[in-house]
C-alpha cells in the first residue's frame, strides 16, 4: 500500500496543504486510544491545524471543485487513517469519490492509492478510511508541519 518515497510530476498535483500535527485521546470502550493529526470535525476536540493556498481548510479535487477538509487523522489500533471532505456550502456534493483524486500523500514518504481507500458518503460529507501498517502521522512530533497532497496520478 504505502510506498517508500514519493516521486511524481508537479503537473499531477491537485492540492498541496500543510497540516500541523496534534494528538488527542479518543474514548474506546473502557479505555482510550490516541488520534494524531488534524480534527476540526469533533465538537470540543479540535486539534492541529491546516494551511492551504485557498484558505479556510479548503482544498481542490480533480474536477476543479473546492471542498473543506474536516479531519485528517491516524488513530492507534492498527494505524486506522481517516479523513473527511465536506460538501460545498452551496450543496454541491464531493464528486464521485473514485474520481476526486488518485493518490493521497502524507509527508515525504507515505502515499496510498485511492483504490486502497474505502469511502462512505454521509449527509453533507464523504468519509475516507484505510488501514496501513506504516504510521504516516504518529511518528511526527506534535506541532511539526507535515506536507500533504491529493494527486491525480
Amino acid at each position: 500500500m504505502a510506498c517508500a518515497g514519493v516521486v511524481a510530476s508537479a503537473g499531477a498535483q491537485i492540492s498541496l496543504f500543510l497540516m500541523t500535527k496534534s494528538s488527542r485521546n479518543v474514548p474506546l470502550g473502557k479505555g482510550s486510544t490516541t488520534a494524531h493529526g488534524f480534527n476540526n470535525e469533533t465538537p470540543g476536540a479540535t486539534t492541529g491545524s491546516l494551511q492551504t493556498i485557498i484558505g479556510s481548510n479548503t482544498i481542490g479535487v480533480a474536477n476543479g471543485q473546492k471542498h473543506e477538509i474536516e479531519l485528517l487523522e491516524e488513530v492507534g489500533l492498527s494505524n486506522i487513517h481517516q479523513f473527511i471532505l465536506k460538501d460545498q456550502s452551496d450543496g454541491t456534493d464531493v464528486p464521485n469519490s473514485d474520481s476526486a483524486f488518485k493518490t493521497l500523500v502524507i509527508g515525504p514518504s507515505f502515499s496510498i492509492a485511492r483504490t486502497s481507500i474505502a469511502y462512505t458518503v454521509r449527509t453533507g460529507e464523504v468519509l475516507y478510511q484505510f488501514v496501513d501498517s506504516t504510521p504516516a502521522i504518529d511518528g511526527v512530533t506534535n506541532g511539526d508541519v507535515i506536507l500533504c497532497q491529493l494527486r491525480a496520478d
